[in-house]
């Protein structure tokens, strides 16, 4: 019975530290910087308009830090039909933007001149091999699946300046 209340009360004690650490962390909420990088993702599709007409989609993506709350994202897409001499269209777009990023969690809420609903985009972050990952929405533009636009339901932003230490 000693033997019994001697293992209760060091599981109590143990059990007391194990909830007080994990309070310590939730009141205190990790941010991590990440001025100085700068990441890029490519886009390289091909998209079927209609059963009709081949689109050629590619373009550039990337995300530059320039503080520890601020950056800009580049997006230059060009999208081209061959059958269709003419109709060739090209995107080139900068936008700034306010961030938070816990380590694993990215929020990008836009803050340039368009940011007329300050849209947030949320990313994920794979320690394992440096990336940012972001979710696609299954959604329509203009008719065009955009999923299907970019021939994948995500968009992967890998490290090409700076260092990642945390």
């Amino acid at each position: 019975m000693k033997t019994t209340k001697k293992l209760l009360a060091m599981c109590f004690v143990a059990a007391t530290m194990m909830f007080a650490a994990c309070s310590e962390k939730e009141n205190n909420p990790v941010s991590v910087d990440l001025s100085g990088t700068s990441w890029e993702a490519t886009i390289d599709n091909v998209y079927n308009y209609q059963g009709i007409v081949d689109m050629i989609i590619s373009g550039v993506m990337s995300m530059d830090f320039t503080s520890s709350t601020a950056g800009e994202l580049y997006t230059n897409v060009t999208v081209s039909v061959p059958d269709i001499p003419g109709n060739d269209q090209t995107m080139d777009d900068t936008e700034e933007f306010t961030y938070t990023f816990d380590g694993t969690t990215l929020t990008l809420t836009s803050t340039g001149e368009d940011a007329t609903t300050g849209d947030n985009g949320t990313m994920t972050y794979n320690a394992g091999d440096k990336t940012f990952t972001m979710i696609i929405p299954d959604e329509s533009y203009e008719g065009m699946n955009l999923r299907d636009l970019y021939g994948s339901d995500r968009v992967v932003f890998r490290l090409v300046r700076g260092t990642v230490n945390f």
